[in-house]
This record gives structure tokens, sequence and C-alpha cells, in this order.
């Protein structure tokens, strides 16, 4: 399905979507799905102030890339170096049991002296999903992913919020930090809070109905990250 633009109404899980693929680090096809806190509860506030607070440097390079590091009461994925997707930073495992939906509230920054060197989009977020916490723990057999917008400005701090449902059997959620290409752009994290929300969906006009499964609204993308 690369390079096709397509829309649905997805209504077996009441659910407006809309798609703008294919994804620039795949050729796969990415669903957006509009959601809208209607009433949210803190749950975890990652403010930094004292080192990572549980997070976790990831990836199939190095763990300790100097890349990856804790400055300012914030996260930071460094320039230079490794332009590898899967250098990340990841949260420890958070309960989910009873939670409605979730939203995480965050701010982010890109820095760049070099705007033109950039990528359109740069920085995000993604919360994956598991049965149980083992899983979660070794980050395996991830029931679902959902993607944060890129923060597409640059030299200063962006508020920006990942809103979600959880898909059936889903206990615990981990959140990763990722940049597009952390070789041309130092990206930063800080003021990461995560609160138990009530979603509803919104409403997206002019679309086509399909009937789509379930399941496919919870794909693991991006390699599996």
């Amino acid at each position: 399905m690369a390079g096709t633009r397509v829309k649905f109404r997805v209504t077996t899980a009441s659910l407006l979507t809309y798609s703008n693929c294919p994804s620039p680090e795949t050729q796969g096809t990415v669903i957006t799905v509009r959601f809208e806190t209607v009433v949210k509860k803190l749950k975890k506030d990652y403010n930094f102030q004292d080192g990572p607070g549980g997070w976790t440097k990831e990836g199939e390079v190095v763990k300790d890339d100097p890349q990856l590091k804790w400055e300012g009461q914030s996260l930071i994925i460094g320039d230079g170096g490794s332009a590898s997707l899967v250098l990340r930073w990841e949260s420890e495992s958070i309960n989910t049991i009873g939670w409605n939906g979730f939203e995480i509230d965050y701010e982010i920054k890109t820095d760049a002296a070099n705007l033109a060197s950039l990528e359109r989009r740069e920085g995000f977020i993604f919360v994956a999903t598991y049965a149980n916490l083992e899983d979660a723990k070794f980050d395996r057999n991830r029931l679902s992913v959902r993607m944060g917008a890129r923060n597409n400005e640059f030299n200063k701090w962006v508020q920006k919020k990942l809103i979600g449902v959880f898909p059936a059997d889903a206990k615990f959620l981990r959140i990763g930090f990722q940049a597009y290409n952390s070789a041309i752009g130092a990206v930063s994290l800080k003021n990461v809070k995560v609160y138990d929300a009530l979603i509803k969906t919104g409403n997206v006009d002019g679309v086509k109905q399909i009937e789509i499964d379930d399941n496919i609204l919870f794909p693991v993308s991006h390699g599996n990250l």
C-alpha cells in the first residue's frame, strides 16, 4: 500500500479514522485514530528533576551510547553518532488494570543549528501495551503500539499529547521516546504526565465506510520498534 492515500470509517469499533500513509520509516500503512479525553486522573508524573525516573536506555546499538543522556531535567537523544531508529529511552512498566484509556502529556524540543539538514518531522513518543508484566519488562509480545505526532517545530519546547484506548487483554504499558534521525538533530523530552483517561472518538466527515477487524486498529508498526 506504499504511496497510497486512503480514508476509512471504521464501523465495527465505532471509531472514525484516517490514514496519511506511507509512514516515513516503513513501507506500511499508518492508521491514525482521533480521540478526545472526557475526564482524566493523573497516575504518573515524570519531571526528571533527580534523574531519568525509571526510564532506561534501549536499542540494538549500545545502551550506554553517549547520545542517550539525562540533563537539565530532561531526557535527551543527542545529535551525532548513530542514526539508528531503535536507539531510544523507555519508561518503566506501568500497570493499567482498571484504566479506561490513556493520555500522555509531554513537552518535546528539537535543537538544530542547520534546519535545512533536518527531516520534515523529528522526535516522537510511542506507547506500547502488553498482556502481563513479564512481557512488558522484556518488551516482547506487544499487543499494540500507538505513536505520537512528530515534532516539526524547532529550537523551542512544544507541548504535545498522545491519547489512546487499550486493546483487549492489555494490562501494562511502556512509553518510548525516539528520534527519526538522531544523527542530525538533538531531541529532548520533559514533563511527562500519564493519565488514566475516559476517551471518546472524534468525528471525521466525508470518509468512506468499510468493515474492518477491531485488531487492525492496534498495529505494531515501526518494525516492532
